[in-house]
């Protein structure tokens, strides 16, 4: 096959599987939709915080520099915002620059909100739980991943923003719990980054595969060889005249 079909075929593929990530993150993950202000409930599962941090491939603490809400290729509206890292715990450094992609907003009048979804402001102070999208970053999940910094006179908090999500708890040996999302609060902003330091450096367990075992019936099983038959009795021999 010619060199450069072959390479013509390899960019065709790859974005056929962009765009298929892309549907997957917007319809999949990013569902229902709050349209002209008519609110859903979301359903989200809400994972423990080592379990967080070892699935998501960006842990920052970031400040929110700039924003830009437009509508995308398919008509949708899309809001971009880019914030700067003021530390990175996990796949990302201190003054890099990064772009949170999210499907909704308002623009023109119109609002498209997905329920119980982050919302970012100029100036705001946070952290977030994140997956590589593209070259932008989407957070961890609708109305999970984002936690803020709020700053008084008795020291720094960190608070998880939840919005008004439905969430599910994993329960051993039972069925989900589910209720309204309680923010998980973390008292020293230092303390907490470390914590979430020391997590992404212990690599993920790996799966054990379960070996694929196949029942066989015993009556089936066959001999691998005939038993052996008894020895017969010596005769006495006859005596021998010499």
């Amino acid at each position: 096959m010619d060199g450069k079909l072959l390479i013509e075929m390899r960019k065709g593929l790859s974005m056929h599987v962009q765009r298929f990530r892309h549907w997957l993150l917007t319809w999949a993950f990013f569902l229902p939709l709050l349209w002209n202000g008519q609110a859903q409930a979301t359903i989200v599962v809400v994972d423990p915080l080592d379990v967080m941090t070892q699935k998501s491939e960006v842990v920052v603490h970031a400040v929110v520099y700039a924003q830009e809400v437009k509508t995308d290729s398919r008509g949708r509206i899309i809001t971009l915002t880019l914030v700067e890292v003021l530390d990175g715990m996990k796949g990302a450094s201190k003054g890099e620059q990064l772009i949170i992609y999210q499907v909704g907003g308002s623009l023109n009048g119109i609002s498209q909100w997905i329920a119980g979804n982050h919302r970012f402001a100029a100036g705001e102070e946070f952290l977030l739980f994140g997956v590589r999208y593209e070259n932008m970053i989407v957070s961890y999940g609708v109305g999970i991943g984002k936690f803020k910094v709020i700053r008084d006179e008795t020291g720094v908090l960190v608070v998880e923003d939840v919005n008004d999500v439905v969430a599910a708890y994993r329960q051993q040996g039972g069925p989900m719990k589910m209720e309204p999302a309680t923010p998980r609060v973390f008292t020293a902003l230092d303390d907490f980054k470390e914590l979430v330091r020391d997590i992404a450096s212990v690599p993920a367990q790996p799966k054990l595969l379960t070996p694929n075992l196949k029942v066989i019936n015993p009556k089936a099983l066959k001999p691998l060889r005939q038993p052996m038959k008894p020895a017969q009795p010596m005769q006495p021999l006859s005596p021998t005249k010499l």
